[in-house]
């Protein structure tokens, strides 16, 4: 289809692009999911897209970690995704953070974003984040991988119950899955992404189940768990 103007290309747009050039992400996590979610929301026009991750490339994970190849084993992940969506994206303005996410600096890091992308495959971060994002009034998208199931969930502060009711005391961290799987869980992460950054009230309060065996996706209604300390149990 032809698009004569501006104006015709962001009306035939899928989603607000003067909002998400606007908008502030930070991506914690650059692995097998953080890798599809961060392409797409770098290629979707992200005014400010921060990559966070305080590991290595290795080789055991070059299956499914997309932004790396061969010749950066042993290189920071956060500093070479950085130099390789920069050049994929360059009007997208691209930092990264080469260290540990905790208790201690969360509040710090998560502040002055619009929304906190958690790819990360580690339950402490998740919930140091989790109260970062609550104290701040920060949306944060919480996704997961174990094996060929996924899931995708959106934390909007005040509004809908926090990842610490979704989540409980613990989450598996099962890190058998291919490329296929995470490709097709982080690219409906990031997805899902868009339409919050948008202002895209969709499936609040529900969680994706993906199945990647069978093709499905499962949404769950979530309930604030009561007398959490986040969130502030149930609503009245």
């Amino acid at each position: 289809m032809y698009i004569k103007s501006e104006k015709d290309r962001q009306n035939a747009a899928l989603f607000d692009t003067d909002k998400l050039r606007n908008s502030k992400v930070l991506l914690i996590g650059l692995g097998g999911l953080g890798s599809p979610v961060a392409y797409a929301l770098a290629g979707a026009g992200i005014g400010k897209l921060t990559l966070c991750d305080k590991d290595t490339v290795s080789e055991s994970n070059l299956n499914r970690q997309t932004l790396y190849t061969a010749k950066d084993i042993g290189k920071s992940k956060a500093k070479t995704a950085c130099d390789v969506l920069s050049s994929f994206a360059p009007d997208c303005d691209i930092d990264f953070i080469d260290e540990e996410v905790n208790e201690s600096n969360a509040v710090f890091l998560v502040s002055d974003n619009g929304l906190v992308i958690l790819a990360a495959d580690n339950n402490r971060v998740r919930f140091d984040v989790n109260k970062a994002c609550a104290k701040q009034g920060v949306m944060l998208l919480n996704v997961g991988i174990a094996n060929a199931f996924g899931s995708i969930y959106l934390y909007k502060p005040g509004k809908t119950p926090c990842l610490a009711c979704v989540l409980g005391e613990t989450e598996s961290n099962d890190k058998r899955t291919c490329a296929a799987c995470c490709g097709a869980v982080g690219s409906l992460a990031a997805m899902r992404a868009l339409y919050a950054l948008c202002g895209a009230d969709i499936h609040e309060g529900k969680i994706a189940v993906i199945d990647c065996r069978e093709l499905t996706v499962d949404l769950l209604s979530i309930r604030r768990r009561s007398g959490c300390d986040i969130c502030g149990g149930e609503q009245k």
